[in-house]
């Protein structure tokens, strides 16, 4: 995982949780979490603007809380997020399993 990821930010904290993800190849991610949804989105090109990951590709979205739900860690996320970029870029047969979010669901600890 930390080979493909080149920076990430926290841009707010909570209400909702979003982070910045830029990757080695110079896509960028868009992680939100709000009203208890979770989405991660890719930008279809490289790119330097967090719009085009913001309009890009929904590579993961799921109701995680209840729909007052706004804040998630960020080693949380990451859990997410390792999992929706093994099956977007590695091999997009695979999705994500319990296994591999087996301790995401506990995210406000």
């Amino acid at each position: 995982m930390r080979n493909i990821i080149k920076k990430i930010q926290k841009t707010c904290d909570c209400c909702p949780s979003q982070w910045e993800i830029t990757l080695k190849d110079g896509k960028m991610v868009y992680v939100r979490y709000r009203w208890g949804h979770l989405t991660i989105r890719i930008s279809k090109d490289k790119t330097n603007k967090i719009e085009d990951a913001i309009n890009g590709i929904i590579i993961y979205h799921k109701q995680l809380g209840n729909g007052f739900d706004g804040y998630m860690k960020t080693r949380v996320m990451k859990r997410y997020l390792k999992a929706a970029l093994i099956n977007y870029l590695y091999d997009k047969r695979l999705r994500p399993t319990q296994n591999m979010l087996s301790k995401a669901p506990n995210f406000k600890n």
